[in-house]
């Protein structure tokens, strides 16, 4: 299981924080068990920094935590950094805006010099989990209106928080749905 840890917004600020204040990135408890007793468990690369165009090294090392109680393990992502995909949220919200506002795949494609098929499938994911993003976002946020249409509900979403910040909401509502509590 993946804890994020919020207001990382960014990877340069994540390495910061990896350096100066490591402490900040361990979980206050087990997601699975709810232990409190987390011990290092080393670190695994991963590539963050998809078509480098950040000054940052790739990969970029993420951390790993052992439960003693459960004997499971947990990561800890960084709130810029989607768990399993293989660009930041930035990169993808830049993609979404782009959509929204009734650019085509090809223009997005040639603007971004992304493939179409990752454009489209990332478009395809945010078509396909609306009613569930919607649903969480709009009880975490009650100035967003549920009945919007997809282009409407994402414009004023993005207008208020980032992509990676609705994602990170949505990720630790359904945790907490699961049963899952990360405090």
């Amino acid at each position: 299981m993946i804890n994020i840890v919020p207001e990382i917004i960014s990877l340069s600020q994540y390495l910061e924080v990896q350096r100066n204040n490591p402490k900040l990135l361990h979980p206050t408890c087990c997601p699975y068990c709810g232990n409190e007793i987390l011990w290092g468990h080393g670190c695994y690369e991963r590539k963050a920094n998809r078509k480098n165009v950040l000054n940052i090294s790739d990969p970029i090392l993420i951390h790993r935590y052992f439960c003693p109680n459960c004997h499971r393990t947990c990561s800890t992502l960084p709130e810029c950094l989607p768990h399993n995909k293989w660009y930041l949220w930035n990169v993808q919200q830049i993609v979404l805006i782009f959509f929204l506002i009734g650019k085509s795949f090809v223009a997005i494609a040639k603007k971004t010099m992304l493939p179409r098929h990752t454009i489209s499938r990332w478009i395809n994911y945010f078509k396909t989990h609306l009613q569930m993003h919607k649903k969480l976002l709009c009880e975490q946020f009650g100035d967003l209106d549920i009945s919007k249409s997809f282009s409407a509900f994402w414009l004023d979403c993005l207008s208020k928080i980032s992509l990676a910040q609705a994602m990170f909401h949505c990720y630790f509502a359904e945790v907490k749905s699961e049963g899952k509590m990360q405090r």
